[in-house]
């Protein structure tokens, strides 16, 4: 597979480019009107193949998709965005679960992980700074199923609890 980093209204799009070469890896820009188009059609995947409709929407989100890479790789444009402070809003990898999903799909499937794991970490954060932690809040973070939205009411009623 190609090593290649897909780049989507990225504020930073040059700095991310840059950092993209000095690692050795390939960069696309994906546009608005790609946004219907698999990942893996836009990271030039053998046999993907485009669909035949256009995207009309534009999403606000930014987006880096990191394909093929190697560990080093990988490692190196992690870097190398830290380095460059390229902060970007989602951050993901191509798997083989979602090389199928269009790049709309994948982004709010990005966004939807990220809100769930923010939740938990400031929920976690509170959890452990408390002396006498509540159980269902400890259980809530320990349960598989739990919904963002669960953290972040768990969130809000913690930092209302004064200790």
């Amino acid at each position: 597979m190609k090593e290649i980093v897909l780049l989507y209204n990225v504020k930073k799009k040059s700095e991310m480019i840059k950092v993209a070469r000095i690692a050795g890896v390939a960069v696309r820009i994906v546009e608005n009107n790609e946004l219907s188009q698999s990942a893996a059609y836009l990271a030039g995947v053998m046999g993907a193949s485009a669909v035949p409709r256009e995207y009309s929407g534009e999403l606000k989100r930014e987006c880096v998709l990191l394909c093929g890479l190697t560990a080093k790789k990988f490692n190196a444009v992690i870097d190398g965005m830290r380095r460059h402070r390229v902060l970007v809003d989602l951050r993901g990898v191509m798997t083989q679960q979602n090389m199928t999903w269009s790049f709309e799909k994948l982004i709010d499937e990005l966004s939807k992980e990220k809100r769930f794991m923010t939740a938990w970490s400031k929920l976690n954060k509170i959890v452990k700074k408390m002396k006498n932690a509540p159980n269902w809040a400890t259980e809530l973070l320990n349960k598989e199923e739990a919904e963002a939205k669960e953290l972040e009411e768990a969130v809000k009623k913690l930092e209302n609890i004064k200790e």
